[in-house]
């Protein structure tokens, strides 16, 4: 029998995954097996997606940002940590630089925080993923991409795998060229690849960046038309762009390119079943929401 892994969204469409048989694979199954067999388990409303972007939706996010970064303001956390940006959004601006560090400030403040901070109260974590949403359709936007992610609550400590066998890095993959279902990064930070998407080389030289250690029950959903002419990369040709990259900024004293761990990508878990366009998924992903998922066998 094979296994799939079923996720339902608010608007009443389900998404089905055939479940690769792999090492990694397997490990996340059993976590994630472990939080839908808990009554406590629910979907984390901190869900994420990344699509085919407009100036409509730009600045509908702009303005998100400016709402938590408000609410950080005003927060009992902040002590005094300000945040600030432009209140209105300009299309011939670079706004990389200021999202690194608004970036930054999320990463220094969870690594910081003790004690446990419910959704509501952290506008940061929020903040979080509305600028690397913002970057992508800034700086890395694809017509023909649209990617999602979210992952279960519900135990604490959370339930995790540390990735001990560093072959298990062998399975992940980059740049992502095939729809399906990957393992999400979940790591406070950035790792090496998303240095390099954002130019962060500030991040680095303050030795902060955060390779993934451990495997969750987090995922990455990935549509891609596969018709598109743009060029597409190995994973050696890709991570010699990386190499390359780190290099040029003279960062080799801080980032040792030889571990496994500073890997790109993200492993393969499943390829999808239910027949869907990437405009298709761009439209339903913008305003709908995981509400529930599940493994079935056939």
């Amino acid at each position: 029998m094979a296994l799939f892994y079923e996720i339902i969204y608010e608007n009443g469409k389900t998404l089905k995954y055939k479940i690769e048989d792999t090492p990694v694979a397997k490990i996340w199954v059993e976590v994630t097996k472990e939080y839908l067999e808990n009554p406590n388990c629910r979907v984390y409303e901190n869900q994420w997606y990344h699509g085919i972007y407009n100036l409509k939706k730009i600045k509908s996010i702009w303005n998100r940002m400016l709402t938590l970064i408000d609410r950080w303001n005003q927060s009992k956390f902040s002590n005094g940590r300000k945040l600030s940006m432009p209140l209105e959004y300009d299309e011939n601006k670079d706004y990389r630089d200021l999202l690194n560090r608004l970036h930054e400030t999320f990463h220094r403040f969870e690594e910081e925080i003790t004690e446990k901070i419910q959704y509501d109260d952290d506008p940061l974590q929020q903040l979080n993923i509305e600028i690397h949403t913002l970057e992508t359709c800034l700086y890395h936007n694809e017509t023909n991409e649209v990617t999602a992610g979210f992952y279960l609550e519900g135990l604490y400590p959370p339930k995790v795998h540390k990735i001990e066998d560093p072959s298990l890095y062998q399975h992940w993959t980059a740049p992502l060229n095939t729809s399906g279902l990957y393992l999400g990064y979940h790591t406070i930070g950035k790792n090496l690849e998303m240095c390099y998407l954002s130019n962060d080389v500030e991040l680095i030289e303050k030795d902060m960046v955060r390779p993934q250690l451990y495997i969750s029950n987090e995922v990455v959903l990935f549509f891609k038309d596969n018709t598109s002419d743009k060029i597409s990369y190995s994973d050696s040709e890709y991570f010699e762009i990386i190499e390359n990259w780190v290099i040029e900024n003279k960062l080799e004293k801080y980032i040792d390119l030889t571990d496994p761990k500073h890997t790109a990508g993200s492993p393969l878990l499943g390829k999808l079943v239910t027949e869907m366009t990437v405009e298709e998924a761009d439209t339903f992903l913008w305003d709908t929401k995981v509400v529930a998922s599940r493994f079935v066998e056939e």
